[in-house]
Protein backbone atom coordinates (compact mmCIF):
# COMPACT_ATOMS: atom_id res chain seq x y z
CA UNK A 1 0.00 0.00 0.00
CA UNK A 2 1.43 3.35 -0.89
CA UNK A 3 1.36 6.64 0.85
CA UNK A 4 -1.14 7.76 -0.83
CA UNK A 5 -3.79 5.07 -0.50
CA UNK A 6 -2.95 5.68 3.14
CA UNK A 7 -3.71 8.99 2.83
CA UNK A 8 -7.23 8.81 1.18
CA UNK A 9 -7.70 5.88 3.68
CA UNK A 10 -7.09 8.19 6.81
CA UNK A 11 -9.61 11.31 5.26
CA UNK A 12 -12.28 8.25 4.25
CA UNK A 13 -12.55 7.40 8.11
CA UNK A 14 -12.55 11.11 8.88
CA UNK A 15 -15.39 11.98 6.85
CA UNK A 16 -17.05 8.99 8.05
CA UNK A 17 -16.39 9.85 11.56
CA UNK A 18 -17.68 13.15 11.21
CA UNK A 19 -20.69 12.05 9.62
CA UNK A 20 -21.62 9.68 12.58
CA UNK A 21 -20.88 12.85 14.79
CA UNK A 22 -23.19 14.93 12.81
CA UNK A 23 -26.04 11.87 12.81
CA UNK A 24 -25.70 11.73 16.08
CA UNK A 25 -25.93 15.29 16.86
CA UNK A 26 -28.68 15.22 14.57
CA UNK A 27 -30.84 12.48 16.52
CA UNK A 28 -30.57 13.92 19.87
CA UNK A 29 -31.36 17.65 18.57
CA UNK A 30 -34.34 16.22 17.39
CA UNK A 31 -35.04 14.30 20.55
CA UNK A 32 -35.13 17.31 22.72
CA UNK A 33 -37.02 19.58 20.61
CA UNK A 34 -39.40 16.94 20.72
CA UNK A 35 -38.78 16.23 24.26
CA UNK A 36 -39.49 20.36 24.44
CA UNK A 37 -42.55 20.56 22.72
CA UNK A 38 -43.81 17.96 24.71
CA UNK A 39 -42.98 19.57 27.79
CA UNK A 40 -44.49 22.99 26.58
CA UNK A 41 -47.70 21.03 25.43
CA UNK A 42 -48.41 19.45 28.31
CA UNK A 43 -47.06 22.46 30.73
CA UNK A 44 -49.69 24.48 28.72
CA UNK A 45 -52.62 21.94 29.31
CA UNK A 46 -51.92 22.14 32.90
CA UNK A 47 -51.88 25.92 33.25
CA UNK A 48 -55.82 25.70 31.39
CA UNK A 49 -56.73 23.60 33.98
CA UNK A 50 -55.53 25.34 36.76
CA UNK A 51 -56.71 28.52 35.35
CA UNK A 52 -60.69 26.67 34.98
CA UNK A 53 -60.39 25.15 38.77
CA UNK A 54 -59.41 28.55 40.30
CA UNK A 55 -62.43 30.41 37.68
CA UNK A 56 -64.85 27.11 38.73
CA UNK A 57 -63.54 28.29 42.58
CA UNK A 58 -64.22 32.11 42.22
CA UNK A 59 -67.94 31.21 40.80
CA UNK A 60 -69.00 28.74 43.64
CA UNK A 61 -67.62 31.26 45.81
CA UNK A 62 -69.34 34.43 44.16
CA UNK A 63 -72.76 32.48 43.55
CA UNK A 64 -72.52 31.29 47.68
CA UNK A 65 -72.09 34.77 48.74
CA UNK A 66 -74.98 35.91 46.28
CA UNK A 67 -76.82 33.73 48.06
CA UNK A 68 -76.68 34.23 51.38
CA UNK A 69 -77.14 38.26 50.31
CA UNK A 70 -80.40 37.41 49.32
CA UNK A 71 -82.96 39.45 51.71
CA UNK A 72 -86.60 37.91 52.47
CA UNK A 73 -89.06 39.55 53.80
CA UNK A 74 -92.84 37.62 55.40
CA UNK A 75 -95.32 39.85 55.16
CA UNK A 76 -98.96 38.76 57.01
CA UNK A 77 -101.55 39.77 58.76
CA UNK A 78 -102.60 42.70 56.08
CA UNK A 79 -104.83 40.51 53.66
CA UNK A 80 -105.71 43.60 51.90
CA UNK A 81 -102.25 44.10 51.92
CA UNK A 82 -101.17 41.09 50.73
CA UNK A 83 -103.96 40.54 47.64
CA UNK A 84 -103.14 44.22 46.52
CA UNK A 85 -99.40 43.04 45.72
CA UNK A 86 -99.94 40.12 44.08
CA UNK A 87 -102.93 40.29 42.69
CA UNK A 88 -104.60 43.68 42.30
CA UNK A 89 -107.37 45.65 43.22
CA UNK A 90 -109.54 42.86 45.36
CA UNK A 91 -113.03 42.51 44.45
CA UNK A 92 -115.99 42.77 46.92
CA UNK A 93 -117.19 39.34 45.51
CA UNK A 94 -113.72 38.28 46.57
CA UNK A 95 -112.70 37.34 50.58
CA UNK A 96 -109.27 36.70 51.51
CA UNK A 97 -109.07 34.17 54.80
CA UNK A 98 -105.55 34.04 54.98
CA UNK A 99 -102.62 35.23 53.05
CA UNK A 100 -99.08 35.30 53.65
CA UNK A 101 -96.08 36.98 50.96
CA UNK A 102 -92.55 36.75 51.04
CA UNK A 103 -90.55 39.23 49.24
CA UNK A 104 -86.84 39.21 48.05
CA UNK A 105 -84.49 41.93 47.59
CA UNK A 106 -80.94 41.76 46.03
CA UNK A 107 -78.07 43.65 46.25
CA UNK A 108 -77.54 44.98 42.78
CA UNK A 109 -74.47 47.00 43.53
CA UNK A 110 -72.83 44.19 45.59
CA UNK A 111 -73.20 42.03 43.76
CA UNK A 112 -73.69 42.28 39.74
CA UNK A 113 -74.71 38.30 39.31
CA UNK A 114 -78.21 39.49 40.01
CA UNK A 115 -78.54 41.40 36.60
CA UNK A 116 -81.68 40.09 35.37
CA UNK A 117 -83.00 37.86 38.21
CA UNK A 118 -86.93 37.53 38.56
CA UNK A 119 -87.99 39.40 41.59
CA UNK A 120 -91.18 38.03 41.37
CA UNK A 121 -92.35 37.42 45.04
CA UNK A 122 -93.61 33.85 46.77
CA UNK A 123 -96.83 33.99 48.47
CA UNK A 124 -99.82 31.54 49.44
CA UNK A 125 -103.44 32.54 49.63
CA UNK A 126 -106.61 30.97 50.79
CA UNK A 127 -109.44 32.92 49.18
CA UNK A 128 -113.12 32.63 48.39
CA UNK A 129 -114.30 33.68 45.04
CA UNK A 130 -117.07 33.21 42.22
CA UNK A 131 -116.08 30.48 39.51
CA UNK A 132 -115.28 34.29 37.11
CA UNK A 133 -112.40 35.09 39.09
CA UNK A 134 -110.90 31.51 38.61
CA UNK A 135 -111.55 31.25 35.20
CA UNK A 136 -109.95 34.27 35.35
CA UNK A 137 -106.60 33.41 36.93
CA UNK A 138 -106.14 30.65 33.71
CA UNK A 139 -105.47 33.87 31.55
CA UNK A 140 -104.03 36.21 33.78
CA UNK A 141 -101.18 34.57 34.35
CA UNK A 142 -99.92 35.20 31.26
CA UNK A 143 -96.44 35.42 32.24
CA UNK A 144 -96.57 31.32 33.58
CA UNK A 145 -98.24 30.36 30.18
CA UNK A 146 -101.73 30.95 32.36
CA UNK A 147 -103.06 28.17 34.13
CA UNK A 148 -104.32 24.77 32.72
CA UNK A 149 -106.08 22.14 34.87
CA UNK A 150 -103.84 18.63 35.03
CA UNK A 151 -105.04 15.45 36.74
CA UNK A 152 -102.58 12.98 35.01
CA UNK A 153 -99.67 11.54 38.11
CA UNK A 154 -97.01 14.08 37.13
CA UNK A 155 -99.07 16.80 38.16
CA UNK A 156 -100.24 15.31 40.96
CA UNK A 157 -97.07 14.76 43.08
CA UNK A 158 -95.54 18.33 41.61
CA UNK A 159 -98.84 19.95 43.33
CA UNK A 160 -98.78 17.08 46.69
CA UNK A 161 -95.31 17.50 47.49
CA UNK A 162 -95.71 21.74 48.02
CA UNK A 163 -99.26 20.89 49.25
CA UNK A 164 -97.28 18.61 51.95
CA UNK A 165 -94.69 21.18 52.60
CA UNK A 166 -96.49 24.65 52.76
CA UNK A 167 -95.43 27.65 53.91
CA UNK A 168 -98.29 28.06 56.27
CA UNK A 169 -100.97 24.59 57.44
CA UNK A 170 -103.71 26.32 56.65
CA UNK A 171 -102.76 25.83 53.18
CA UNK A 172 -105.33 23.20 51.56
CA UNK A 173 -105.36 20.70 54.23
CA UNK A 174 -107.68 18.33 53.01
CA UNK A 175 -106.71 15.09 51.04
CA UNK A 176 -105.30 15.82 47.72
CA UNK A 177 -108.45 14.39 45.73
CA UNK A 178 -110.06 17.06 47.42
CA UNK A 179 -109.17 19.64 45.16
CA UNK A 180 -109.34 20.51 41.42
CA UNK A 181 -105.75 20.62 40.37
CA UNK A 182 -104.37 23.59 38.34
CA UNK A 183 -100.94 24.84 37.65
CA UNK A 184 -98.87 27.40 35.41
CA UNK A 185 -97.36 25.40 31.48
CA UNK A 186 -93.86 26.28 32.73
CA UNK A 187 -91.66 23.47 33.57
CA UNK A 188 -90.82 24.36 36.95
CA UNK A 189 -94.54 24.57 37.50
CA UNK A 190 -94.22 27.77 39.99
CA UNK A 191 -97.81 28.70 40.61
CA UNK A 192 -100.29 25.79 42.09
CA UNK A 193 -104.14 26.63 42.25
CA UNK A 194 -106.06 23.79 44.28
CA UNK A 195 -109.56 24.68 44.12
CA UNK A 196 -111.82 22.47 46.67
CA UNK A 197 -114.57 20.20 44.96
CA UNK A 198 -117.04 21.30 48.34
CA UNK A 199 -118.45 24.61 47.03
CA UNK A 200 -119.22 27.65 49.63
CA UNK A 201 -122.46 28.98 48.91
CA UNK A 202 -121.97 30.26 45.15
CA UNK A 203 -118.59 30.38 46.04
CA UNK A 204 -115.36 28.08 46.19
CA UNK A 205 -112.46 28.19 48.28
CA UNK A 206 -108.81 28.32 46.13
CA UNK A 207 -105.56 28.03 47.00
CA UNK A 208 -103.44 29.44 45.29
CA UNK A 209 -99.58 29.82 45.43
CA UNK A 210 -96.25 30.41 44.05
CA UNK A 211 -92.37 28.72 45.72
Amino acid sequence: MTRGDNADKGVHHEAMNRGTVGSTTAIAKGVFERAARWFHRDLFRLQRKTLALVLMCFVVSGCERCVHSVQAEEHEGDNEWNYQRVFGTRPPTVTVINSVVISYSYPWHLYPCYMGVVTTDDFEFELLVPRTWIEERLRLFAAVGGLQKDEDPFARRRLGARKDHPFRPWYAPKPLNSYDLYHDLTSATYVHMLVDKEIVGDRYRVFISKH
